[in-house]
């Protein structure tokens, strides 16, 4: 009688449970008589078995949960590094720009030194 009492208890948690997890309740077998519903051993059995199941899906759920955010982190932190590297590629052209400038003008300088030196040897 004890067992009938403790499987008519579980029966009632797992039919609440079933309102918001249909899928944790897809295990529970029940042995109908025609005057009433009574339980087993093997009913017992069977619901325990099927708690067991949720459990290690809980845990496979958990662990990847904790892969996916460890996989988060990474992107994460793969993006920070390439926001670095666009912004040293930025600096980079911003520097050959200058050099750029510096080159275009030390030819100018060179040009003018140039001239001046023709035009000094022509005075001589």
């Amino acid at each position: 009688m004890q067992l009938l009492a403790r499987g008519a208890l579980i029966f009632r948690i797992f039919s609440f449970s079933a309102l918001f997890l249909p899928h944790l309740c897809g295990f529970i077998y029940l042995e109908k008589n025609a005057t009433e519903q009574s339980w087993t051993e093997n009913d017992f059995d069977e619901l325990t078995e099927g708690f067991r199941r949720s459990q290690t899906h809980h845990k496979e759920v958990k662990n990847l949960e904790k892969r996916l955010h460890e996989w988060l982190t990474r992107i994460t932190n793969e993006e920070k590094s390439l926001n670095d590297l666009m912004e040293l590629k930025t600096m980079a052209r911003e520097l050959l720009d200058e050099c750029t400038s510096f080159s275009s003008r030390f030819d100018q300088l060179e040009e003018r030194v140039s001239v001046t030196e023709d035009q000094m040897n022509e005075m001589k």
